[in-house]
């Protein structure tokens, strides 16, 4: 497999001509690259307000304009690690085996992914579901105690909370809290980041090889 190559390859950076290769696999690895780095710059913006842009989301005096920001910022997140765990799935298929083992429940990204849909479902179920909410200093820690928030990010504790459930869930008893350790994640990417590049390096070599 193509899998086991690269493994060696990892240990010993040899050139491999190997001709199981397709074009599909290099285009994977360089989207899963841009999925992953993108995920960092999101996650990053959390932590400082340096990229926020006041001709895209006004005056950053205004929290209103703040939380806009941020839920930007998630919805953004939320994508890409959907598109992450999708690409790793096809890219395992191709290659036979992990090039890192990255996961992320669905439910966790669900409810905000597919807000209009999540929306009516709850409602329907009799559910006071709450908004999106940002809780940036001590006087917003009243949102903690927000038992269905639709979208919660505590940039106190680096976490993002989200009420909600899987696609194939019916019933109230389905739903639950979920919780993003943004610290961990962002970790998680981090040395995924490191892994796919190694990983692109390695096909890129192989494309380079057959092109000469």
């Amino acid at each position: 497999m193509i899998y086991d190559d690269y493994l060696f390859y990892k240990k010993y950076p040899i050139l491999f001509v190997n001709s199981r290769i397709k074009s599909d696999v290099f285009l994977i690895g360089k989207y899963m690259e841009y999925h992953i780095t993108d995920s960092l710059r999101c996650i990053r913006a959390f932590s400082s307000l340096d990229c926020y842009n006041d001709m895209l989301f006004g005056d950053r005096k205004i929290k209103k304009n703040r939380i806009s920001y941020y839920h930007h910022y998630v919805i953004s997140l939320l994508t890409n690690l959907g598109l992450i765990i999708d690409g790793q799935n096809i890219l395992e298929e191709s290659i036979g085996g992990k090039i890192y083992d990255f996961n992320i429940e669905k439910g966790a990204r669900n409810t905000i992914i597919h807000i209009f849909e999540k929306t009516k479902k709850y409602y329907g179920m009799g559910l006071n579901v709450n908004g999106f909410n940002v809780i940036e200093e001590d006087r917003d820690f009243k949102f903690r105690d927000i038992k269905t928030p639709l979208g919660t990010l505590d940039l106190i504790d680096k976490k993002f909370i989200t009420y909600g459930d899987q696609r194939k869930n019916k019933d109230e008893e389905s739903l639950k809290s979920y919780i993003i350790d943004l610290l961990k994640i962002e970790k998680d990417l981090e040395n995924y980041n490191i892994e796919i590049q190694r990983f692109n390096e390695y096909v890129g070599n192989y494309f380079k090889a057959t092109n000469v």
